[in-house]
């Protein structure tokens, strides 16, 4: 809970925390004012240690905007980026301009032995998102290649969605999973096709932009995931 994180934070036991996304959910609902009451609830823990926020599906934003993918906007995710600096390149936007990245969508930071880097899985899974693979994939090989391993020994990704899972019933730790794994289908990518609605095989699709080959050439050591709501 935030009380015990907050005063486990105060003694000392905590150095910083990494919210891997769906903040106050949603964080744009109600005008905003559920996203505003969250940040005042963690007010006296992120004025302690540093709060980190990643990018998941709760922060979309205007889900209109995802009607046409050619605009390349997916959805806005507005209520997220006015709260982390994007509007103002201040807050994570330093950390983010710091680490070559344009965005607040996906980054890196240093932390004492370990190298955190967030990136936005949502690319993966939603055709409006597409647009954002190439330049995140783009970033994150360079980011990960540059890691000086005698500074940073430790490499850790945080990514919302989890890259890997076990679930029968439902497409997000079998299609969904699996196309950042592996890559997304050549033809689900050209085609805008929404991984949750694409039938058949994912792997061994002419796959393109699949994450999993990138993570061990560079030896990241451990990925963080959450999204599927149980834990393994």
């Amino acid at each position: 809970s935030i009380p015990a994180m907050t005063e486990a934070a105060l003694n000392g036991e905590i150095d910083l925390v990494i919210h891997g996304g769906d903040i106050a959910y949603d964080i744009d609902d109600d005008c905003g004012r559920r996203g505003d009451e969250f940040m005042r609830t963690i007010q006296p823990l992120s004025t302690t240690v540093p709060y980190i926020f990643g990018v998941g599906d709760h922060e979309g934003g205007r889900k209109d905007l995802s009607l046409d993918c050619h605009a390349q906007l997916g959805y806005d995710y507005e209520g997220f980026r006015m709260r982390v600096g994007e509007a103002t390149n201040a807050g994570q936007m330093i950390m983010a301009h710091a680490s070559g990245s344009p965005t607040s969508f996906y980054f890196s930071f240093d932390v004492g032995l370990v190298h955190f880097v967030v990136i936005n899985t949502n690319a993966w899974i939603h055709a409006c998102h597409y647009w954002m693979l190439p330049p995140q994939m783009m970033w994150l090989s360079s980011d990960l290649s540059a890691v000086n391993k005698s500074k940073t020994p430790w490499t850790v990704l945080i990514a919302h969605r989890a890259i890997y899972c076990v679930k029968n019933d439902d497409s997000e730790c079998n299609n969904e999973s699996e196309a950042m794994r592996y890559g997304l289908p050549e033809a689900a990518y050209r085609k805008n096709i929404n991984m949750g609605d694409w039938k058949g095989d994912v792997k061994g699709r002419d796959n393109v932009f699949g994450i999993e080959e990138v993570l061990e050439k560079y030896g990241v050591d451990i990925v963080f995931g959450g999204h599927t709501h149980h834990y393994e």
